[in-house]
């Protein structure tokens, strides 16, 4: 804070009550400044219609192409079988519905699994 000792916060030049005057967004542009600007972007869309015809761009768009179709192609395949499992498990559904278990069916052989790894001590509530 010693070096700032005579700095002001308030412009020197400016009262605060005046707005801050900005340059207009587009600024206005000479006869030549405009024919200059226009034959830069005639030159640039010539410079990549030469492009788009050169053996590397063909190439880089048959991969493109190929890539493209090979997405759409996957996108099929992973429709196909979502529908076929869900067809499946419809079924599994519709079989399993047929015929609910009792808990006093189930429980006998949930009590006969062996316990995993160290819950084989006794419990301490």
């Amino acid at each position: 804070m010693a070096g700032l000792a005579g700095v002001s916060w308030k412009s020197p030049t400016r009262p605060p009550w005046r707005p801050i005057r900005r340059p207009p967004q587009t600024p206005t542009r000479s006869p030549r400044s405009r024919a200059a600007q226009q034959a830069a972007g005639e030159n640039q869309d010539n410079a990549l219609a030469l492009l788009h015809r050169t053996p590397e761009a063909e190439a880089e768009a048959r991969r493109a192409y190929k890539a493209e179709q090979g997405r759409d192609a996957r996108a099929r395949v992973a429709e196909h079988l979502l529908a076929a499992r869900l067809e499946q498990l419809r079924g599994l559904s519709a079989a399993l519905a047929g015929k609910p278990a009792s808990w006093a069916e189930r429980l006998p052989g949930l009590a006969a699994r062996p316990l995993d790894g160290d819950a084989t001590g006794p419990v301490i509530a």
